[in-house]
This record gives structure tokens, C-alpha cells and sequence, in this order.
């Protein structure tokens, strides 16, 4: 059984998400950001990998702007793949599977899957609390 993380926990790991969310992101003060986290199965022949991909949303409900990104623990250190920028206008779809994944499907065919939950467990990379977070996107999102 997975717990929520301590609010101590949870605090330390979003100021490290921050950070690499700075790095990465042109004006990352206009964003706030969400982890999102997206865990499948994949099956080989007769073995199968549980597989974790990892996504920081940045997004600014004032300006219906976004940008998202990849990225990766490894070694200790957190390496980000290219940024999605967006607006809300970018979006063709929104909507959530029957296993409770979303799926973020743009205009430009680039389709996008992962989970807005309102808090992670150490079954992911990062472990933290985001319940108003999460909650404020999905209201803006399920407007689309």
C-alpha cells in the first residue's frame, strides 16, 4: 500500500522539480507546474517491463499558456527532454481513458499521455502532494 508523501517530502521535491522546470523552460516564472506522471506495462514475447515516463506541465491559466516536457532520473542527476509550448487554441482534444490516463492531443498531431492526480507515491520518480494544482488544470482543461 502506497502512502502520501510528508508535506516536508513533498515540499523538497516540487523545489527541485521548480529548479529543473527554471532550467529548462524560456520565462518559467509565468508557469505554475504540475507532475505528471504516466506508468504503462510493455510486453515482449513472454516478458513484460513496467515503464514510467515522466512529465512537467507548466501552465498559466491567465493567459491559457502551457509548456511541457520530458524528463528522466538517472545517475542522481534530472535530464529534460525538448519543450511542447502551447496555448489553449493548440488543443484538439482532452480527455481521459478508461484507466484514468490523459490524453492531450494537439493540432500539430502530437499526441501527449499521462496522469493529473492530485498526489504521487514512491512508486514514481518523485514522490509529492499537488491536490490544488491538479485540480485547478483539470477545471481548465475540461473546459476545452
Amino acid at each position: 500500500m502506497y502512502f502520501k508523501p510528508s508535506q516536508e517530502k513533498s515540499d523538497g521535491n516540487i523545489a527541485l522539480l521548480r529548479e529543473l522546470f527554471n532550467k529548462t523552460v524560456d520565462t518559467p516564472q509565468q508557469y505554475e507546474i504540475l507532475y505528471a506522471p504516466h506508468a504503462y506495462t510493455r510486453y515482449l514475447w513472454v516478458f513484460k517491463k513496467r515503464v514510467h515516463e515522466n512529465y512537467l506541465l507548466g501552465y498559466n491559466l491567465h493567459n491559457h499558456s502551457f509548456a511541457l516536457f520530458s524528463f528522466a532520473y538517472e545517475q542522481g542527476m534530472f535530464l529534460s527532454g525538448p519543450v511542447e509550448y502551447f496555448t489553449r487554441n493548440d488543443i484538439q482534444s482532452f480527455s481521459c481513458d478508461f484507466f484514468g490516463t490523459h490524453i492531450l492531443k494537439l493540432r500539430s498531431n502530437k499526441t501527449f499521455r499521462f496522469s493529473i492526480v492530485p498526489y504521487t507515491t514512491t512508486e514514481y520518480v518523485v514522490a509529492l502532494r499537488q491536490e490544488e494544482e491538479a485540480s485547478a488544470l483539470l477545471t481548465a482543461l475540461k473546459a476545452i
